[in-house]
């Protein structure tokens, strides 16, 4: 049995994803139902131009798609979808075509809070194309969901967004997917879900529980198109996802260490609406530098050699 591990593992701490602008009202409501509609074939459209890599990009904008007909949260239960402009011309675009193109699913999902449909552009922190503009440009659909959070709340103050209300919500886009795929340029059997730190989580457990029964209820309740959740991959960033052995890990790893130094980033309490801010341009984050209290160590003293007792107890 061991006393010490030997391997080496990535510890992860809060990696969060860039929150993006929460989306505005949605195009497809039924005004008259008050039900929103699931057929893409409603859905409006402009036609943008973004710088890619190495040339421009033109693709058509569907934004602000509520996918789901009986909505908790407008701001978060919509997805953005973009297509290369020329599926529409029966032109192939990069090795694809509109009936081949993989679907592109990144959410900006990070430390469980919610995350607003996202948008192809430039990372405001690398100043270079983000995943959903190199995706297109590359000749992929891009579709990104929007995801309730734990700090959603309705009117009456109750939480709305707490587990598995993320999960459930980014099955529902899936099938939106499903339910439109010979509506829509992109082929619905190669959903790509991308995802970092919870959001790589939440990708992780979409591609792990496809179609499962569990979720049903809840996916009924949202009035969720009645097809199949499952996709084809997911491309996962330091996704958290052992979070009741996650204390063990850091205290064990940083053993007798009670220094710290971390980053500190703007605004880090949620917003009223949920969604961390977006960081500003060049942002560099402020170090912040301390030493752990008596209380602390003592804990870190006794959660160190927890951790390998629990890696022994899983019998790799």
């Amino acid at each position: 049995m061991f006393k010490k591990l030997t391997y080496t593992f990535i510890l992860t701490g809060l990696c969060l994803s860039q929150t993006l602008t929460p989306a505005g009202a949605a195009s497809t409501k039924d005004t008259q139902t008050k039900n929103y509609s699931l057929d893409f074939g409603q859905a409006v459209y402009q036609v943008k131009t973004s710088p890619g890599q190495g040339q421009a990009v033109t693709y058509r904008a569907y934004e602000d798609i509520v996918y789901v007909k009986h909505p908790v949260d407008l701001t978060y239960q919509t997805m953005n979808i973009y297509i290369p402009e020329n599926y529409f011309h029966r032109q192939s675009q990069g090795q694809y075509t509109a009936a081949t193109a993989p679907i592109f699913f990144p959410n900006t999902v990070g430390g469980y809070m919610p995350g607003a449909a996202g948008k192809p552009g430039m990372d405001n922190r690398t100043g270079k194309e983000n995943a959903a503009l190199i995706a297109l440009s590359k000749g992929l659909v891009v579709a990104e969901p929007g995801a309730r959070g734990r700090t959603n709340k309705n009117k009456a103050g109750l939480y709305t967004g707490k587990a598995p209300a993320a999960i459930v919500d980014l099955k529902a886009a899936v099938r939106y997917l499903r339910f439109n795929d010979k509506k829509m340029p992109g082929n619905a059997e190669r959903i790509i879900s991308n995802g970092t730190s919870a959001g790589g989580a939440l990708s992780s457990l979409l591609a792990a529980s496809g179609n499962n029964k569990d979720y049903e209820p809840y996916l009924q309740a949202l009035g969720a198109a009645k097809v199949r959740d499952d996709i084809y991959a997911a491309s996962i960033y330091c996704p958290i996802t052992n979070l009741e052995n996650a204390d063990k890990a850091y205290e064990w790893y940083f053993d007798k260490i009670y220094n710290y130094a971390r980053r500190g980033m703007p605004g880090m309490m949620p917003s009223p609406g949920g969604a961390l801010p977006v960081l500003p341009p060049n942002f560099k984050p402020r170090v912040v530098t301390g030493t752990m209290t008596t209380a602390q160590i003592q804990l870190a003293k006794e959660l160190a050699p927890t951790f390998p007792a629990y890696v022994n107890s899983l019998g790799l």
